[in-house]
């Protein structure tokens, strides 16, 4: 049984990654509590404690993709191994779930949602779209999402207006570190936006602190084989920050230490 259900329900990365943004955008309902009371509605001690504890709202109200794709298992057992008496009682549900999108029950009222109309993912199946938004429901509600990480529409619809003074102004470190990746390391730090720190024969090492914790880091390193016109490409690959030395730096996008890469006869 855990063989038919492993193989029916991958857990699909960019289904998971799709609800999580909607959960987000959606907010929890925790700030709702202050306007219940206000109202003179009864509050109840679990809803109190439930509020508290982050246990309250759509993520933890609604069903969705992800939370139903066990249903595939009872598809599989009704539709392949002739089970249909045996999964009858889920067959409504598995009919919703192959249809809907979102799933909120209560007592007396259920809601449905429609699908996605768009949802673009890249390689690793991270929501992802370089030119407009990534998730896209009918309604017109929509997402921008840089290889997993939401970001303002802008930054996607107009990449030129990514400055080094908007990506200094950004707090998250996640959304700056796109911003950075959208204009590009090599544009960065040819605009001024990190400092060298140190030169070798292996490359340059770049780095810009914002605050201690903060820092991003690249190593420029120049291609071994020239092009067709003489010329040498240059590559700006991100490392983590506390590398001291381009050499080091360098290893460690080969995944090695720098004794080891040293040893490398062939390098490209």
């Amino acid at each position: 049984m855990k063989e038919v259900g492993a193989a029916v329900d991958s857990g699909d990365a960019l289904v998971v990654a799709t609800a999580e943004v909607v959960a987000q955008a959606i907010g929890d309902d925790n700030a709702a509590l202050l306007s219940r009371y206000r109202r003179g509605e009864a509050l109840s001690w679990s809803s109190v404690l439930q509020a508290f504890i982050g246990w309250v709202g759509f993520r933890y109200d609604a069903a969705g993709a992800g939370d139903l794709s066990w249903l595939s298992t009872c598809d599989y057992l009704r539709r392949v191994l002739g089970l249909v008496e045996e999964t009858e009682p889920l067959a409504g549900l598995s009919l919703v779930a192959a249809n809907a999108g979102w799933v909120q029950a209560h007592a007396h009222t259920c809601f449905l949602s429609e699908r996605p109309e768009l949802m673009h993912g890249d390689a690793s199946d991270r929501l992802h779209d370089s030119k407009g938004p990534a998730l896209r429901f009918r309604d017109g509600w929509s997402a921008c999402v840089w290889r997993g990480v939401q970001v303002p529409s802008w930054m996607i619809e107009r990449p030129d207006s990514i400055t080094l003074s908007a990506i200094d102004r950004q707090e998250n470190v996640q959304v700056r570190r796109c911003m950075i990746e959208i204009m590009t390391p090599e544009r960065y730090v040819t605009s001024g936006g990190a400092v060298r720190i140190a030169a070798d024969e292996t490359g340059v090492l770049w780095r810009r602190i914002w605050l201690p914790a903060d820092a991003w880091a690249v190593v420029e390193v120049i291609n071994a084989t020239p092009e067709p016109d003489g010329t040498r490409k240059h590559f700006f690959l991100q490392v983590p920050p506390h590398l001291r030395t381009a050499r080091e730096a360098v290893a460690w996008t080969y995944g090695l230490r720098p004794e080891a890469y040293d040893k490398l006869v062939v390098r490209t």
